[in-house]
Formats: C-alpha cells, structure tokens, sequence
C-alpha cells in the first residue's frame, strides 16, 4: 500500500466534496484524518476546516479558532490563508485584526485585486474614505469589473455625501447583475435620503421580488412610508420584516443593527457639517424614523 497515493486520494476526495459542497460533513471528516498523516499541511487543512465552517453557518467561534490555527501553522510565510482569515474577520466586524491579516498578505502579493478589495474595504471603515477610494481606482485598473467592486465604491461614496456619485456606481452594478437584490435595496437607500420616496418604494419592491427571504427591503420600505407619515402602512412593512429576521434570513438581526447604526452616525455626522439647511431638515425626519426602527429591532432581538 503506497501511504502516499493513499493522502493524496484522501486530499483529493476531501477537496471535490469541498468544492462541489456535496458534503462538508464528509468533508470535514477526511480532513480530520489528513491532520494525523500530513502534518506539513495542517495551516491549509485547518483552513479548510474554518471555509467549511462557514459554508454551513456553524457559530462563528468555531471557524475563527481553525483559522487561528491555520494561521499559527503558516508560520511567517504570509499566504492565501491570510486573505481567507481577513475576509472573515472583516464579516465578523473584527476590522482590526482583518487590517492586520489583510497587510500580511499583501506583502506577499501587493498587486492582487482581491486583497486590495478588501483593504479598501476596511479604510472605508476606518472613515479613512480617501485612502480607501486610491486603492479602489487600483482594484478597478486591474479588473474594472471585480465582483463587489462597485458595491464597495458606492458605499464609500455614500458616506462621503456623495449620493448622486454613489447611486451611478449602483446603478453600474446593476448593469453587471440586474437580478441583485441587495444592490436594488441599496439604490432605494440612496433615494430616501434624496427624499424620492415613489421611486426608492420600487426598488425595496424589485428587491423583495428578487430575493423573498431579505428582511432588510422591508424595514427601509417601512421607513419611505413613515417619512410620508403613513405610520399604519409602515408598521405593517416593518412587522413583515422582523418576521423574516425571525425566520433566518440573509441577514441576522445584528448584522442589521450594526448597518443601521452605522448609518445613523454618518447621517449625523452629515448633519453637523452639511451647510444646507433642507438637507439638514429632510435628514433629521430620516434620522427620527431609522432610530424608531433601530429601537423596535432592538427590542424584538431581546426578546429571542
């Protein structure tokens, strides 16, 4: 028996189940049993594991400790592993500690679009909106069409006040993948603050059209009709969204929170700094509704 033939077609059964998702579970297991027999490939087997515990929405806890581990393996030699572990720690909110993995890996690959993406991504969160707009003209010199690519320019856009600027990118995602139902959430966004209330309402509609399981159209649906004091049309949307956070939808009660918070400080922000004084009176009704919605979410998330 040739032990060596015996880990390869091991590694590769493992690998195809991975990446077919036929089944991590399975998966998983034949990993685990590499780890005894291919103790030079723990940093990439424990990586493995972590991207399997993602896939299948395991607590977050248990797909950060393999990470670490992969990582800890890995020794100096930055790799792949350090993009995979930032990526999941920027979905976590751990900016920190994703810049740190982020740096790492572009040290070895200072040029990939995919590491670059994501640091931008992270200077965005910095509110470092400058520096984080240099590295997406980067991103897009090397792949003008990067997956995200626009998303994140539009978000960084939005939170420099530049709505119409953030809109056009949006607009350019929708072009890329008309069927998104995020980005058409995210143009309806845009429109409340630009007080466009009918058509921001199409688009939440497109949205939940697209994709019946995002909670989110609805609760910014609930909030163009409150801006339009329809207070009884906007409790039946929002009631609708909580349903579905609920139910387990794309996006998590926290996920949300941490969204709309955000948002609620950039707004403020805005306002202490914006000259206009009709911009200054349609975002303070815009702040007033989204703290109304923050604080039933909040409630109905003690509650679980």
């Amino acid at each position: 028996m040739d032990k060596d033939l015996d880990n390869q077609l091991l590694e590769d059964q493992a690998l195809d189940l991975f990446n077919n998702q036929e089944n991590y579970s399975l998966a998983s297991l034949k990993y685990r049993r590499l780890l005894k027999s291919q103790p030079l490939k723990k940093n990439y087997i424990y990586c493995w594991l972590a991207d399997a515990h993602v896939n299948q929405n395991h607590p977050p806890n248990k797909a950060y400790q393999k990470y670490k581990k992969a990582v800890f393996f890995s020794g100096s030699e930055a790799s792949p592993i350090n993009l995979s572990f930032a990526q999941f720690l920027f979905r976590q909110n751990k900016f920190e500690e994703a810049d740190i993995e982020i740096q790492k890996y572009l040290q070895s690959d200072p040029s990939d679009p995919e590491g670059l993406f994501l640091q931008g991504k992270i200077y965005s969160n910095y509110g470092l909106y400058e520096e984080a707009d240099k590295i997406f003209i980067q991103v897009f010199n090397q792949d003008p069409n990067h997956q995200g690519l626009y998303n994140g320019w539009a978000c960084n856009q939005y939170f420099q006040g530049n709505f119409d600027k953030a809109k056009e990118y949006l607009l350019k995602l929708l072009e890329q993948d008309p069927e998104n139902s995020e980005t058409q959430r995210m143009v309806g966004h845009i429109l409340l603050v630009k007080q466009e209330y009918q058509e921001a309402i199409c688009c939440f509609e497109k949205a939940i059209e697209l994709d019946k399981s995002n909670s989110f159209p609805w609760l910014n649906w609930s909030q163009a009709l409150m801006l339009q004091d329809k207070h009884e049309e906007a409790m039946v949307k929002l009631k609708k969204g909580i349903q579905l956070l609920d139910n387990g939808n794309r996006f998590t009660t926290k996920e949300i929170l941490y969204m709309l918070n955000q948002d609620l400080e950039f707004k403020q922000r805005y306002i202490e700094s914006e000259e206009d004084k009709q911009r200054k009176i349609t975002l303070k009704a815009n702040i007033e509704s989204q703290q109304k919605i923050i604080s039933l979410l909040e409630q109905n998330h003690s509650h679980l």
